[in-house]
């Protein structure tokens, strides 16, 4: 009996698993939560020089007969944000609005700091350390090293593997707190820098390790529901987080409350149990039928205990046969290396993770520069995406898996490339536009996970889907760069760069990736080439040759060595 089929005896979708997946819906929303809290943390307002070296009483930020002391940068088609004319108090009072500017005069940088145009109140740690002009680039690179933080969350997979995923998750959920509750006393450029790399990686971290625990305590096809409340749960965390900042305007008390929510997870440490899966790897068998006993009781499943007993048993010797299958891997590896067909499936999929990863961030940080109430547009970018996943949910079950993926990638594209052109001349157009493009990008991330696990062949499958992990990282790390970019030269260009990439990778997925849907898991790199693409149904790709009979899948280890001595 297999390690699904035993825990299909005990119940795989019973009152336990139900219980779990509401542990692990509630564990999510905290990292949404910080992850929103980005858009907050780093928000610069509209700025110009410091007027404290010149007696203008009864001036605001927006009087316009102080236009004529600030250069007109011509980039931008506003008055300079990072230069002033050096004039004195008796030249300005000389000042006649009307035909007097001060254009002949010394441009300096600005003496005495900045003014803020800001209407929200948000008291940043960008301000703070006023990462402003010369050293604006200063803000993207503090959100691209909370990216890289999560992009090395990848190096606690052999952690996990090794000393378990609950005491992974436990560490890493208590760091994610710590973290962020000490970078809210931080004066320190870089130290704060230092903190956004521990909270992104120990919150993604703890994301993986809740949603492999999930996995593993349910059988595969009802893995799905696991992606898809996972999703869910995040998007419910980011509609929270917006209404949180607009509570809480100054940013160490808003990282402060983020890590104190911390304590309402202090059950976490008996709510959270450990993979019996992992248990039984690792010969814990005691533990692992304890665990089993309880999955069956809660489950009302009391009458197959007795089955299960000797059933968890084999269970050990059916690992170690896994492990020793686990040595082919390598030789599929090198088969995928000399199949140019397979190396380019695998290139058009990663090109899929970066640029639904560098979309799906560039939305999400790209608040500020849109029109209209930054802490409306977060919660609605943050909504928008149940619907997202609704439309995912439902092209996995009823469309072709080519065109679910890269139908929802050409209409991010042409959302991206419509906002470019527009260039916000109609705000809501471009509001619009970035909430359609949001959806359908949030729906292809959620097919391409499924997709991916298609595609790949069995001894490879974990490798592919940890690469796609790592190029979506460095996406993400790439994103911040580009919202910075809308920001400093407008919508067009960096618009325009995302839409090409985006109908690109749709074009590339349309004719290259195969059909997957409704269709056997490849056990082999040979499977996997036989998909049927429509690259193949126009005569366009080279045939392959067919591949082997597939073999028999093992169901146990007795069957396995009964094999090996015929």
């Amino acid at each position: 009996m297999t390690y699904d089929a035993v825990l299909e005896a005990a119940g795989s979708f019973g009152r336990y698993q139900i219980q779990l997946f509401f542990i692990l819906f509630v564990n999510a929303i905290p990292n949404a939560l910080l992850f929103t809290a980005i858009v907050f943390l780093h928000y610069v307002p509209d700025h110009r020089c410091s007027l404290e070296h010149l007696q203008t009483q009864n001036l605001t930020y927006n009087s316009t007969s102080l236009n004529v002391l600030y250069p007109w940068d011509v980039e931008t088609n506003t008055v300079s944000k990072c230069t002033i004319y050096n004039v004195t108090d008796e030249q300005l009072k000389a000042l006649k609005i009307n035909n007097t500017t001060f254009i002949s005069h010394q441009v300096i940088d600005c003496p005495n700091g900045w003014v803020y145009d800001n209407p929200f109140g948000i008291q940043s740690p960008m301000m703070e350390f006023q990462y402003l002009c010369d050293e604006s680039w200063y803000v993207p690179l503090m959100s691209s090293l909370f990216m890289f933080g999560m992009l090395s969350s990848t190096a606690t997979g052999p952690l996990s593997d090794r000393f378990g995923r609950r005491p992974v998750f436990l560490a890493t959920t208590l760091i994610q707190f710590v973290a962020t509750f000490l970078c809210s006393f931080t004066n320190s450029a870089t130290f704060y820098g230092m903190l956004m790399f521990t909270m992104g990686f120990s919150q993604m971290a703890n994301y993986i390790s809740a949603f492999i625990i999930g996995a593993e305590f349910t059988i595969p096809t009802k893995r799905n529901l696991i992606s898809i409340s996972s999703y869910i749960s995040f998007s419910v965390g980011y509609i929270i987080a917006p209404c949180l900042a607009y509570l809480i305007p100054n940013w160490r008390w808003l990282l402060r409350v983020n890590g104190m929510i911390g304590f309402l997870y202090i059950p976490m440490y008996w709510l959270m149990p450990e993979s019996p899966r992992w248990l039984i790897a690792q010969g814990q068998m005691e533990k692992a039928k304890k665990i089993f006993h309880k999955i069956a009781t809660c489950n009302k499943k009391a009458e197959s205990l007795s089955i299960l007993k000797d059933e968890i048993n084999l269970l050990s010797k059916e690992e170690q046969m896994e492990k020793r299958v686990g040595m082919s891997q390598l030789n599929q590896l090198k088969k995928m290396a000399s199949s140019l067909q397979m190396l380019f499936i695998v290139l058009v999929t990663m090109l899929s993770f970066f640029t639904v990863s560098v979309i799906y961030t560039g939305f999400s940080m790209s608040v500020q520069a849109l029109s209209g109430n930054m802490y409306i547009n977060a919660a609605l970018l943050g909504a928008i995406e149940l619907p997202g996943e609704v439309v995912a949910y439902l092209a996995v079950q009823y469309i072709s898996r080519p065109i679910s993926h890269g139908g929802l990638m050409l209409m991010t594209g042409l959302s991206c490339l419509s906002i470019a052109l527009a260039k916000n001349s109609s705000t809501i157009f471009t509001l619009l536009a970035s909430l359609f493009g949001k959806m359908c990008n949030l729906a292809v991330y959620y097919i391409l996970y499924i997709h991916t696990t298609e595609i790949a062949p069995t001894l490879t499958r974990n490798s592919l889907m940890s690469t796609g992990t790592i190029i979506s990282g460095m996406g993400g790390i790439v994103s911040p760069y580009f919202v910075h970019a809308v920001k400093e030269h407008g919508f067009f260009l960096p618009y325009l760069l995302l839409a090409l990439l985006a109908i690109t990778s749709s074009i590339l997925t349309l004719f290259v990736l195969p059909e997957t849907k409704g269709v056997a898991l490849p056990e082999t790199v040979e499977d996997a080439l036989n998909f049927k693409t429509y690259l193949k149904a126009c005569g366009i790709c080279a045939s392959q040759k067919k591949p082997n009979k597939q073999p028999k899948k093992l169901e146990s280890s007795i069957e396995l060595e009964r094999l090996e001595n015929m």
